[in-house]
């Protein structure tokens, strides 16, 4: 990147790794407008805020070229075949959607493309795998044009007309005052504690225009005129997003006559048509503080958040003063004047997106677009729901989170149920026999439903312990269509166990009545739901009687019995192995005869295994009759996670040769010929389709290990770095010498990112010490997405 830069627009290169994307399908469904607009920019050119930047054939980069093609291992002139297939393809996803988007090269202006702003920004990063800390997006600098857009633009253009000594003065200030400061969001947040250092920062943040967030508090008893001058250091600066934060007082006793205004400038800021986005937060009394003649049309804020409670008049005066608002957040009462409110202006709110009412315990937030009420999610806490339900289009909802259920309240769900086809969320915190009761209304109504010819969106069911609003503590349940004939009524109904240690305490008789009724269709049971022999003899006659579905299992040995195991190992024998994904197999202290039959299990489904868990106070005799099954990571293919502890704290045991040897067996990946060769039959020619079986390991711990230094060589010299993304070494006698050779081991290559993202090391033989840093550093060097952990500390 040029640091000497005088060409106005001229291109840099953004010196950043890039983003992986977590969930591809769906954000090219969402987003594949957006970036095919964004892929025909570079190719051919656009113009971009008056701006008419060249395409790629007059691509002119002012440095950063060499690394790019060194990434992609092309050039320039080979990039545009590679664009061109992109854009192929996404008009093609466009047109197989039924898209009515049409892109020429020459309309492609991104001023076209429809905003996205609050809520729409959260849902795009969310499909972002973001690993740097910083958030500095793309190591990019926030800016806000006159003309209101927002660029990201590299360093050289950010320090165009940069006011240097401004900003280092207002930092100076920020770190004596303990706020915080991120130069590449132009952001700051900070508690101004007295009228003269007020001055002091209002004097700096004038001068620097690339400040463009504030989040602030006044922590003093402030008066009319305090605010004022707070107003006018704003208004003056480039303050673009603005928080205010609440305050601690009511003002003094001299400014008594101004009470009934004193808050009257903050709202004055909302029209001062530069501000886009503002969150009053917990300003106590404000709507009592604030005149009438203070709220004037604002037609450039977009986004407004007010967390004090405030009445409906002024709620209904803000949406008609607030002309261009695309996110509203408000407090307001009473809930349901305000509902009616929404639902009697929607055609009128064109711009907004989304409307967000609440008060203390229930929340309700409308999705419009273009005037319409599109979508409805309510969160109740304590039942209020009731008072308002029959103000809501009932068609309309798509998320209801509901506190203190009882089955005598469902009736009132049954207009709900029948009428919003695409309801797909549903949270209730009730009992086990309201949970059991809300199962059947829901398959009973969604089957009349579609023998009428009804079509529903998916639901999903997400039942908590009504104690406490705890999502982990509970289950979850899918119903949906089941697109086969095998099931009766046509639903398919699928149930997720979470955890099983509060929800039924009451009734223990729930889990018992989930496991007859419904065993069939358990399709995950999770780490934290805790299996009894009870349970797995329900499951196994559920299972043998209706088939089974289980789809991924967590199994802990020592809740079982000898007889539990039996059982469910009959249950995974029933698994189809086309859709089991996921089998978790955990060892612990178990006595001689649960644990032969414990072996037997590990030697049976061996091949669904994707984590073992290992854990003994006594390896020194487990270990031997592990390897007398002769288990080896070929006999474990799924096998992507290994742990291996030794509970005993003070473990005294080494490692022989051969734990050694039969360890690197369990965590290289044997060089095999293909397990399955088929011949292609739409191939013009015989060529091979090539499967391997066998999964490389992605995490490896090790606790509480002894070994000798050439065994520790030998072991962390057979892990896979070109794979494994997660490394443990806990209470293990390591040096710092075996820890470099293991870094020596990692290949350089700069054609292939090492997917290491997590080294932890705990009371080792070594302290962090300069050789430590320096070994620290080359693995930085290879794997640059790694944190190191030292002591439950991350270091680097």
């Amino acid at each position: 990147m040029s640091e000497t830069s005088t060409i106005k627009h001229e291109i840099h290169m953004a010196k950043h790794e890039g983003y992986d994307i977590t969930h591809p399908t769906e954000f090219f469904q969402k987003y594949g407008p957006r970036v095919l607009k964004v892929l025909q920019w570079l190719r051919y050119g656009v113009a971009v805020a008056g701006v008419v930047a060249p395409g790629l054939g007059h691509l002119g980069l002012a440095g950063g070229i060499d690394q790019l093609q060194k990434a992609l291992g092309s050039t320039i002139k080979d990039l545009k075949p590679l664009m061109d297939k992109a854009i192929q393809f996404l008009e093609g996803q466009m047109n197989s959607s039924g898209s009515d988007l049409e892109l020429t090269p020459d309309q492609a202006e991104i001023e076209k493309l429809e905003v996205l702003e609050g809520a729409d920004l959260r849902q795009l990063e969310s499909f972002l795998k973001v690993t740097d800390q910083a958030r500095s997006l793309a190591n990019l600098y926030r800016i806000v044009t006159h003309e209101g857009h927002v660029k990201w633009v590299c360093i050289d253009h950010y320090r165009a007309n940069y006011q240097e000594s401004a900003v280092k003065q207002l930092q100076e200030f920020i770190e004596a005052h303990n706020g915080e400061f991120s130069e590449e969001e132009g952001k700051i947040k900070v508690r101004v504690g007295s009228r003269s250092a007020a001055k002091q920062f209002y004097g700096a943040l004038v001068k620097a225009p690339r400040i463009q967030e504030l989040d602030i508090q006044l922590g003093w008893d402030a008066t009319l005129d305090d605010f004022r001058k707070f107003k006018d250091a704003v208004s003056n600066a480039n303050i673009v997003h603005l928080v205010i934060d609440d305050f601690p007082f009511d003002g003094p006793v001299l400014d008594a006559i101004n009470s009934s205004r004193r808050f009257s400038p903050l709202v004055e800021l909302m029209s001062n048509m530069r501000i886009q986005s503002v969150e009053f937060r917990y300003l106590k009394n404000m709507e009592a503080r604030i005149s009438s003649s203070s709220f004037a049309t604002s037609s450039r804020l977009r986004i407004l958040i007010i967390s004090s409670l405030i009445s409906v008049a002024l709620f209904s005066r803000i949406i008609q003063n607030c002309t261009s608002l695309v996110e509203l957040k408000i407090q307001v009462s009473p809930l349901r004047d305000a509902i009616q409110e929404v639902t009697r202006r929607a055609s009128s709110l064109s711009n907004i997106k989304s409307v967000c009412i609440s008060n203390k315990s229930a929340l309700v937030e409308f999705s419009l677009h273009q005037g319409c009420i599109t979508n409805i999610r309510l969160s109740d806490r304590d039942k209020q729901f009731l008072d308002f339900i029959d103000t809501l289009p009932v068609d309309q909802f798509d998320s209801l989170e509901l506190n203190s259920i009882i089955v005598q309240d469902l009736k009132c769900l049954v207009e709900i149920l029948r009428a919003s086809t695409r309801l797909s969320n549903l949270s209730l915190s009730c009992t086990a026999a309201t949970a059991l009761s809300t199962i059947e209304l829901v398959k009973e109504i969604r089957v009349a439903g579609q023998s009428t010819g009804v079509l529903y969106e998916p639901l999903i069911l997400r039942f908590h312990n009504p104690d406490a609003w705890d999502q982990s503590d509970g289950f979850m349940v899918t119903v949906k269509p089941s697109g086969t004939s095998g099931i009766a009524d046509g639903i398919f109904v699928s149930i997720q166990m979470f955890s099983s240690s509060r929800y039924a305490s009451r009734n223990p008789w729930f889990w018992e009545k989930i496991f007859q009724q419904y065993g069939s269709q358990i399709h995950e049971i999770h780490r934290d739901f805790k299996l009894s022999d009870e349970y797995a003899s329900l499951f196994d006659e559920a299972t043998n009687r209706d088939g089974c579905n289980l789809m991924s299992l967590h199994m802990d040995m020592s809740e079982l019995s000898i007889s539990g195991m039996e059982r469910m190992s009959r249950v995974i024998a029933r698994c189809r192995p086309e859709s089991f994904h996921r089998l978790d197999f955990t060892f612990d202290d178990l006595q001689s005869e649960r644990q032969d039959i414990a072996m037997r299990l590990l030697s049976k489904h061996g091949t669904l295994i994707h984590k073992l868990t290992i854990r003994s106070s006594s390896l020194k005799r487990l270990i031997p009759e592990l390897q007398k099954l002769h288990l080896t990571k070929h006999d474990l293919p799924a096998l992507e996670d290994f742990f291996l502890f030794d509970n005993l704290r003070d473990s005294s045991m080494i490692f022989s040769k051969s734990s050694v040897e039969w360890l690197c067996s369990m965590i290289s990946v044997p060089v095999l010929s293909p397990v399955l060769t088929v011949l292609d039959p739409e191939a013009s020619t015989t060529v091979p389709l090539i499967r391997y079986d066998i999964k490389p390991l992605r995490s490896f711990s090790l606790s509480n290990i002894r070994m000798q230094t050439r065994a520790w060589d030998i072991l962390l010299s057979s892990l896979d770095f070109s794979t494994l993304e997660t490394l443990r070494l806990l209470l293990c006698d390591l040096e710092i010498a075996v820890l470099e050779r293991m870094v020596d081991c990692i290949p350089e290559n700069d054609d292939i990112e090492v997917p290491l993202r997590e080294l932890e090391i705990s009371y080792s033989h070594f302290e962090p010490s300069s050789k430590f840093k320096e070994v620290a550093e080359k693995l930085k060097r290879k794997a640059p997405l790694v944190h190191i952990v030292y002591q439950h500390q991350k270091i680097y």
